[in-house]
Formats: structure tokens, C-alpha cells, sequence
């Protein structure tokens, strides 16, 4: 005779509770401090050795659309700095920690603020290895905002490992008839940067170009034409 499964205790669920608790005020911290990017640096040493995926991933992103919302004047700069801080170090250090913990928003966000923050380094490059990895794992629940701005996030750091491609590419081809021109758009400019190419994926993706012509954007058609020439596709 089967047994029913245990019921966790009042003890457990109250340290769920409470866990969860915590986990809600570290990402009102974040969120309060979102426009103050010194500020959101100074939390990372405030969320301890063992934080929750949710407030790494929401702390990295911030960090990154915070410096963006101060314009493109000085960015780099301002990026560089931030990278040569101590605070950086210890934020990617949580992000790979926790890197098989995120979900598929979080990994994409975490990748795009690498990306925007122009993250170069041997430490980046390794975190961009083990978070592709992951994305790996649960691409299948990827959806087409994910699959673009992850492939986006991927070529323009220059991730030189074009196996990738050929994941993201099927995942793409699965979905496509979900895609909307931006992220299609972002998907060709991604293979185009890092030039990858496949002639079957070009033939049912240039198919679904022609399907959504009117939807394209005067921006999306000029980078798509530009990824189109720079694959030499005919």
C-alpha cells in the first residue's frame, strides 16, 4: 500500500515564509534604488553569500538600464568603470553561483545586461560560457523575445562559439510562425554578426520575412537587409 507524500511541517513552511519574505524586500531594495547605480552596486555586498536567483538577476539588469537611461554620452566610460569595481566582481561571482537556479526571463535579462554593459574579461567570458550552457538546458521554454535578445546578447559580445547557433537557430525555426519583425530582426543580426550560416534556416526564415513585410519597421528592414548582404543570401 502506497504511503501519502509527507506534509512539510508548520517549522518548514514558516521558514518558506519567511524565505520568501526576504526574497520580496531585497527586490523592493533593488527596485527603490534603480536609478542610483552606485546605489544598486553598494546592495550587492547587503544580499550575503547565499541570496535568492530572483534579486542577483533583478540587481544585474537594473544596473545595466540604469547606466543605459543616463544616454550614450560617456557610457562606455561609465561601463568600464563599473566593471573595475570590487562590487562587479562579487555580482558575477552570485550570478554564476546561481546560474543554474534562473529561469528563462532571468537568463536572458542577465545576459543582456552583459551585453550592454560591455562586459569583457576572462571572468565575464566564463560566466557567458555557463549561462549559454544553461540557456542550453531549458531553450525549449524559451520564448521568441528570450530567443532573440539572448542570440542578440550572445553575438554582440562577440561569443565566438557558433555552435550556439545551431541550438538557438532550431528553437527559432519552432517558433517562428510566433515572432514578431523585431525579434526576427534581432535573431538574423545576431547570425550575421558572429557569421553563421545555414542555407535551410535562411530559406524558411527569408519565407517568414516576406509572410511579415508589412509589419517591419523602416529600422528593422535596414538591419535585416544588412544581415541578408552580410550572409550573402540569394
Amino acid at each position: 500500500m502506497a504511503c501519502a507524500a509527507r506534509q512539510p511541517g508548520p517549522e518548514a513552511m514558516l521558514q518558506v515564509l519567511q524565505a520568501a519574505e526576504v526574497t520580496r524586500h531585497q527586490n523592493k531594495v533593488v527596485l527603490r534604488n534603480a536609478s542610483d547605480w552606485r546605489g544598486l552596486l553598494a546592495i550587492v555586498s547587503e544580499l550575503g553569500d547565499d541570496p535568492h536567483a530572483l534579486n542577483v538577476c533583478t540587481l544585474l539588469h537594473r544596473l545595466a538600464r540604469c547606466l543605459t537611461r543616463e544616454g550614450p554620452r560617456g557610457f562606455s566610460e561609465k561601463a568600464r568603470a563599473v566593471r573595475e569595481m570590487a562590487e562587479w566582481k562579487n555580482l558575477l561571482r552570485l550570478v554564476g553561483k546561481l546560474a543554474s537556479d534562473f529561469n528563462n526571463m532571468e537568463l536572458t535579462n542577465c545576459l543582456w545586461a552583459l551585453a550592454t554593459l560591455e562586459a569583457r574579461g576572462d571572468m565575464e567570458e566564463a560566466l557567458v560560457i555557463q549561462l549559454t550552457d544553461s540557456c542550453a538546458s531549458y531553450l525549449g521554454s524559451f520564448e521568441p523575445r528570450n530567443l532573440a535578445l539572448s542570440a542578440w546578447a550572445l553575438a554582440k559580445m562577440g561569443y565566438v562559439d557558433t555552435s550556439w547557433c545551431r541550438r538557438w537557430a532550431s528553437e527559432v525555426i519552432r517558433q517562428l510562425g510566433s515572432f514578431e519583425s523585431r525579434d526576427m530582426t534581432n535573431v538574423i543580426w545576431a547570425f550575421a554578426t558572429v557569421h553563421w550560416k545555414d542555407e535551410e534556416f535562411l530559406r524558411l526564415f527569408c519565407r517568414h520575412v516576406e509572410l511579415k513585410a508589412e509589419q517591419y519597421t523602416p529600422q528593422d528592414i535596414g538591419n535585416t537587409l544588412w544581415a541578408l548582404a552580410t550572409l550573402a543570401c540569394r
